[in-house]
């Protein structure tokens, strides 16, 4: 996908965002993971340039015990709208249907 079209996208998604999070800075994560106790699916395209070691601490930290992270193959940040449109939706779909842990 064309880097334009990436950005237009992140700048038409940013404007649409009611919690106003702009993922390029995961260092400043919007939500603390400690407090996070719901059902919880991370995906990131396998070129992912936002896909960082802070992103992996944020998963190990999160209290759900329910939770799953997924890596996709040809794509980056934009994976549910690149080449990985089906593995995104094996991947939530998959997600979904899993029987539900306790925390």
């Amino acid at each position: 996908m064309p880097q334009a079209a990436i950005d237009a996208y992140v700048t038409q998604a940013l404007a649409a965002d009611p919690v106003r999070v702009d993922w390029r800075d995961e260092q400043q994560f919007a939500f603390a993971p400690q407090e996070i106790v719901v059902p919880t699916l991370m995906i990131y395209g396998v070129n992912d340039p936002f896909k960082n070691a802070a992103a992996g601490e944020f998963f190990a930290a999160l209290a759900s015990t329910d939770r799953s992270f997924s890596v996709l193959p040809n794509s980056d940040h934009a994976a549910h709208v690149e080449d990985a449109g089906r593995a995104w939706t094996h991947a939530i779909v998959g997600f979904l249907r899993q029987p539900r842990r306790a925390n």
